[in-house]
């Protein structure tokens, strides 16, 4: 399973969720964006330009 999201458009505090979520389970999560977001270090989130 894998989580792709639409960063531009989702709240920080959603997104914030979604980090917690993503270590927890291990569940990679992409975050798709037009500009560079900050996301935490962890081998189960990535972004995408």
């Amino acid at each position: 399973m894998q989580i792709w999201v639409d960063a531009d458009g989702c709240p920080k505090a959603i997104k914030d969720i979604l980090f917690r979520v993503a270590e927890r389970t291990g569940i990679t999560t992409t975050l798709v964006a037009n500009q560079y977001l900050q996301t935490p270090p962890s081998r189960y989130i990535k972004c995408v330009f």
